[in-house]
């Protein structure tokens, strides 16, 4: 369909592809080659737009991740690679993700308990989660893999995999991280067979721990060009390249005189002739109101943001050089000047995993090379 709104999100092919060689060939540098790459496009690829990653990813990978299976129904329309559900999913749409040849996740011995009671035929994929330390989904002890396999015996399925998500990888201090993969190496033990692919390492451990590769390792905010942390930012061995450009053209320009008021609650006021500039983007698309008074980029110089952000445009102090039409970026670079996703983060007080997935889908997103 087409977009007639000039805001847009444009992701680069090339960054993508090079994220994913990089540290391909890291690891084969290491004499750890990684046998499965999961490239995680969950929460519509990280906001970077779900279909286009996984068109520029495809060839380099060998699996994809998302969160939920509607999710990965959306994602079956574009790739014929498999798809690993992370979360937990509703026991009624196994029909569909064997269907549909969707991998699900073992959440919980409830949830298996349920699916072998109401679907025991049916050719299910599944990969085992492990909980070690995040507390959120998995299985946490021997007794609940004993039982699990149990249910196993008589049904169709397929325990393809297992796996483990890290909860403070990211940090300086790695001992949680050491006592995770024990906790892991302890509980896959107590499996009568150990699984074609097991997987523990988040892009944080990818990044840090090469002796934890195992099968395979999940590729998330990294394949998009972005640390996990400023911690990891400050030992990356391999190089990230941004793969996100957030563009908007100007609308309207005018000129205003002294002490008028703009926007809602008239919290920006100006103090001589002044020259504003109206962008359609806004707060529902994921432009915080917190960023007032943070910067856009048109021609390669700084404008501000003034006045309250609303809900589908907002304004900028720009000079007499400024016309209508001309290109905003709010995030990339422009003419040797840069704006980036972090530079958002860290006016938010926040991390740039929320900035990027915080961008709606009436945003367009376009594919470059």
């Amino acid at each position: 369909m087409t977009s007639y709104r000039p805001t847009r999100i444009t992701i680069s092919r090339s960054a993508i592809v090079h994220n994913i060689r990089s540290i391909k060939q890291y690891y084969e540098n290491q004499k750890r080659p990684i046998r499965y790459f999961f490239a995680v496009v969950k929460a519509n690829g990280y906001g970077h737009g779900m279909e286009q990653v996984a068109q520029a990813a495809e060839k380099e990978v060998n699996y994809f991740a998302v969160a939920t299976i509607d999710e990965a129904l959306k994602l079956r329309k574009c790739t014929d690679l498999p798809i690993l559900v992370l979360g937990p999913s509703p026991v009624r749409s196994i029909p569909d993700a064997v269907t549909h040849q969707i991998t699900l996740t073992v959440p919980s011995v409830d949830w298996l308990s349920e699916a072998t009671r109401e679907y025991p035929k049916h050719s299910l994929t599944l990969h085992i989660k492990l909980n070690t330390g995040m507390n959120r989904i998995g299985l946490r002890t021997a007794s609940e893999i004993e039982q699990v396999f149990r249910l196993l015996q008589h049904t169709s399925y397929d325990v393809e995999g297992v796996f483990t998500h890290f909860a403070r990888a990211d940090e300086e201090d790695r001992t949680w991280t050491d006592e995770q993969v024990d906790r892991f190496e302890q509980l896959l033990c107590q499996f009568p067979e150990r699984p074609r692919i097991v997987h523990v390492s988040n892009s944080a451990a990818t990044l840090r721990f090469p002796e934890y590769v195992y099968d395979g390792v999940r590729y998330g905010i990294s394949l998009y060009g972005l640390a996990p942390s400023p911690f990891v930012e400050t030992m990356l061995p391999v190089s990230l390249k941004k793969a996100m450009t957030l563009t908007t053209e100007v609308a309207l320009v005018k000129t205003l005189p002294p002490q008028t008021q703009i926007s809602y609650g008239g919290r920006y006021e100006t103090k001589h002739l002044e020259r504003i500039a109206t962008l359609p983007i806004g707060y529902a698309d994921g432009l915080r109101r917190q960023l007032t008074g943070q910067y856009v980029l048109i021609k390669g110089e700084k404008f501000p943001l003034i006045g309250t952000i609303c809900m589908d445009q907002c304004m900028i102090l720009v000079n007499e050089n400024i016309s209508v039409g001309e290109i905003v970026t709010l995030i990339g670079i422009d003419k040797g000047e840069e704006i980036s996703v972090n530079d958002w983060s860290n006016s938010l007080n926040t991390i740039n995993y929320e900035v990027c997935t915080s961008f709606s889908a009436r945003i367009s997103r376009e594919l470059s090379q």
